[in-house]
């Protein structure tokens, strides 16, 4: 329909400008920050999906194609082995926005430092994969 292709679209150039912020709108984690939209007269504050979190709103956004290799999908899978290997020191309780972003920046700086030759999205999967399969 008119309106799902006007949210891609929109999405679309959000992601283009800040994924990181793209996703933390649809989540509901950024409530200070205008966004403009690029070749319009359109800010949005938010356009959050009520119920959607850091994670699935991470997932959504990489299956669009709009990650620009920037999110992480944090689940119970990820993060274990995050804790595994030592990249950070224990498997929170719950993940909040503040958290999910604070675990994302340490993930991150992990992955250029220890792989850099591997895109950020490759890494979150065999992280996942390696977690599932174990």
């Amino acid at each position: 329909s008119g309106l799902t292709v006007a949210l891609v679209r929109l999405l679309d150039s959000v992601s283009q400008q800040d994924p990181i912020l793209a996703r933390n709108m649809l989540a509901h984690a950024n409530t200070e920050t205008e966004v403009r939209i690029a070749n319009t007269g359109i800010g949005l504050k938010n356009l959050y999906v009520n119920g959607i979190g850091m994670k699935w709103a991470s997932h959504f956004l990489g299956e669009l194609g709009f990650s620009h290799d920037q999110l992480a999908v944090l689940d119970f899978h990820v993060v274990h082995q995050l804790v595994s290997l030592g990249v950070i020191g224990r498997q929170p309780t719950s993940l909040s926005a503040k958290t999910y972003l604070i675990i994302e920046q340490i993930m991150k700086d992990w992955a250029r430092k220890e792989i850099p030759e591997i895109p950020f999205d490759h890494v979150n999967l065999v992280l996942f994969e390696l977690d599932r399969s174990s």
